[in-house]
C-alpha cells in the first residue's frame, strides 16, 4: 500500500457506483480480492452500442489519438 492509503474505512459505495455506471453503458465490472491484500478491478465497456444500432468505431491499437495530438 502506498503512503496515501486510507487508515479509515470508506462508505463502501465506490464499486457499487462504478458497477452501475458500467451497466448503464452495457458493460461489466469484475473485482478480484488478492490474498496478499490488494484488489484488482477490471471494467469493460463496449466501444459500440448494439442497442442504439451504432456503427463500430475504426479502432487501430497501434495509434493513440491523444499522443498524436500532443506530438503535432
Amino acid at each position: 500500500r502506498g503512503e496515501s492509503a486510507r487508515t479509515t474505512q470508506g462508505s463502501g459505495l465506490g464499486l457499487a457506483i462504478v458497477d452501475r455506471i458500467a451497466r448503464l453503458h452495457h458493460g461489466t465490472v469484475e473485482a478480484i480480492n488478492h490474498p496478499d491484500g490488494g484488489l484488482q478491478v477490471c471494467i469493460r465497456i463496449p466501444l459500440i452500442s448494439e442497442v442504439a444500432g451504432e456503427q463500430p468505431l475504426d479502432v487501430n491499437p497501434d495509434k493513440n489519438p491523444v499522443m498524436d495530438n500532443i506530438a503535432n
